[in-house]
């Protein structure tokens, strides 16, 4: 029952880490850089929920419940 969840919370996560990147290398991501400083609002959030998802995924892949 993990398995199949695990593994979409895995693939969810990768996909968010792959955006939080173009997100930040993006025209934008370096105005606002420039601007403020920082990385944008997006961009952290897009890293927070990928990391989380992944995390999460890994949990329930590496715990086998029957």
């Amino acid at each position: 029952m993990n398995q199949p969840l695990g593994f979409a919370l895995v693939v969810a996560g990768v996909c968010f880490l792959v955006l939080g990147i173009h997100e930040g290398n993006s025209y934008s991501g370096g105005i606002n850089r420039l601007v403020h400083g920082a990385a944008g609002d997006r961009t952290v959030w897009y890293f927070m929920a990928g990391t989380a998802s992944t995390l999460i995924g890994v949990y329930l892949l590496a715990t086998r419940t029957h």
